[in-house]
């Protein structure tokens, strides 16, 4: 598990610690919860593989697991979904980001806590666009799994459409 990777599990160990202690620095409204409630967790590496986290969504399943938080690559987390969906339990990402993964009818149980790449690019241009900026930067570590996501950053947006709201019309919905 890389060194990202392990900062978020810790993170997500240090949060059920906070809410089983009812300790509200983290959790704020963890003191508000029933006396009696508390969570459980187990912790594995899909290792960035559809293959590993199907294993894992099966054995979660069988180890009476009732919510999965992950994957955080969307090519693992679509196959786990699928899995994890025949036995109703719900799966959580909180770095999956393809449009595909917010299909109800092929991921029913998916929720993620990041938005999805088309509304991300659409934001960015909206904003741009209505912002009038022409000349802007981006500071990232760019790796295959990115290339889709900068090629919809980087389209050329059709002309407006005269009948249709301007982009800038749209910020207010967006911030």
């Amino acid at each position: 598990m890389g060194v990202s990777r392990q900062r978020v599990a810790a993170a997500g160990v240090l949060a059920v610690k906070h809410i089983n202690e009812r300790n509200s620095v983290l959790v704020p409204s963890s003191d508000e919860l029933h006396p009696d409630f508390s969570l459980d967790y187990e912790i594995a590496d899909t290792f960035s593989t559809p293959g590993r986290g199907v294993q894992l969504s099966i054995e979660f399943q069988q180890a009476g697991v009732q919510y999965i938080v992950g994957a955080s690559r969307s090519a693992v987390t679509a196959p786990v979904s699928l899995v994890a969906s025949t036995n109703d339990i719900p799966v959580i990402s909180y770095a999956s980001t393809a449009p595909e993964l917010s299909e109800k009818s092929t991921h029913p149980l998916f929720s993620r806590s990041i938005s999805n790449d088309e509304t991300t690019a659409l934001a960015i241009t909206i904003s741009c666009y209505g912002l009038g900026w022409r000349n802007i930067a981006g500071a990232l570590q760019i790796s295959e799994l990115d290339a889709v996501w900068c090629e919809r950053c980087t389209r050329t947006p059709p002309p407006p459409d005269p009948c249709s709201p301007s982009p800038s019309d749209a910020l207010p919905f967006l911030q």
